[in-house]
């Protein structure tokens, strides 16, 4: 047996820095039941394990990445063209399911090019804007499909929320910290 506990935004629960009494209550918490972790299940063989998850890694409290807490770290960049082709394909086919529009010519191929820096909710922001459009239009013509022109139109309207600055920051200190 086996149990996840997964915390997103994991700079805003265990701030390097913060002016909040509620905020070091919490983060002092915390710390308290990560010391008991290591042992857990030790003697029924259930494993923990505790994943926190953010965009800002200098911002988080040293304590709690130290070895023996949150020792491990892991950098998940961008999705790839794979993962884009993958997120727009399956997204196409969930609309195409769920028949509200039904989803026409799009090359993929092209929107997966136009995304490059794209994070996943900018992908998932795309294709939401994607049906928007596709709906407007279906309401004013009567034509009910996704076409490549919704893609082209969301795309002058939705670009990547990721700035190149916070890249670069990631960058610094992945290799000022491994």
């Amino acid at each position: 047996p086996c149990s996840v506990i997964y915390f997103d935004e994991f700079d805003s629960i265990c701030p390097a820095t913060t002016h909040s009494q509620y905020a070091r209550q919490v983060r002092s918490e915390l710390l308290r039941q990560m010391q008991g972790m290591d042992s857990y299940g030790e003697d029924t063989g259930h494993i923990l394990l505790m994943i926190g998850a953010t965009n800002k890694p200098w911002d988080v409290d040293p304590a709690f990445v130290r070895p023996g807490r949150l020792g491990a770290r892991i950098y998940v960049g961008l999705p790839d063209d794979d993962a884009r082709r993958y997120m727009i394909t399956r997204a196409l086919d969930k609309i195409a399911k769920a028949g509200i529009v039904a989803v026409g010519q799009v090359n993929v191929d092209a929107v997966v090019a136009a995304t490059l820096g794209f994070n996943g909710a900018d992908v998932a922001n795309l294709v939401d804007k994607v049906q928007e459009l596709s709906i407007e239009r279906a309401n004013a013509t009567g034509v009910k499909t996704i076409e490549q022109a919704d893609f082209d139109n969301a795309l002058a309207q939705v670009t990547s929320s990721v700035q190149q600055t916070d890249l670069d920051k990631l960058d610094d200190w992945r290799k000022q910290n491994g």
